[in-house]
């Protein structure tokens, strides 16, 4: 009953911070929401600051799950990195305060950026090791690039999706929509970066 309770707890935690963001989380608007007394929160956590810890922790491990899609070899690299990207956008659009909040302590250096780096590292390996597969792109520094891309790609949409609609006209309210758009970001990574040549340049500039 005490696990049912807590996780019941983590389950409102997230959905409140996933609308309205950690900043307008109430301990008292939680236990109402939850169906559990004020008590019941401060046995379980001791704090809101521990709340909203173990809450977006909890967060981490279940999108940890997007990320291990990118080691399941038995699909090709294109098929892993769609897969990706439709299960991570999937995710993070029902809630989408919590990677608002993800964003916001790894700015601030808040208490939570340390147990964020860990698994961030992680993914950026996996990662870098399906688009490596996919292009053949060897130069790390170019690797590292094109993670950050795609990550930008994922969060900048959802930190600004009650407006995504207005300001681009898109929705990521359907998985059509969603899928269009994983299947856009594979096909831009599908070709390794390569300079121009010397003559392809000399020819621009004629």
């Amino acid at each position: 009953m005490a696990d049912l309770t807590k996780a019941q707890i983590i389950k409102v935690t997230l959905e409140i911070i996933g609308q309205y963001g950690a900043d307008k989380l109430t301990i008292r608007d939680l236990a109402a929401r939850a169906g559990v007394n004020i008590g019941a929160v401060n046995y379980h956590f001791g704090s809101k600051e521990n709340l909203v810890s173990q809450a977006v922790a909890f967060f981490i491990t279940e999108t940890q799950e997007a990320f291990r899609i990118l080691e399941d070899l038995v699909l090709s690299p294109e098929d892993r990195l769609f897969r990706f990207i439709e299960s991570y956008i999937t995710h993070a659009v029902e809630y989408p305060g919590v990677i608002k909040t993800l964003v916001q302590e790894l700015m601030a250096e808040g208490t939570l950026a340390p147990q964020l780096a860990v698994p961030l590292k992680q993914n950026a390996e996996r990662l870098k090791a399906t688009i490596r597969q996919l292009n053949g792109m060897e130069d790390e520094q170019l690797l590292s690039a094109a993670v950050v891309q795609i990550m930008s790609s994922l969060s900048y949409p959802i930190l600004i999706l009650p407006r995504l609609k207005e300001i681009y006209g898109l929705e990521w309210n359907t998985g059509e929509e969603i899928r269009r758009f994983a299947s856009l970001l594979v096909k831009q990574l599908s070709d390794p970066l390569r300079p121009k040549s010397a003559s392809r340049r000399g020819k621009s500039a004629k």
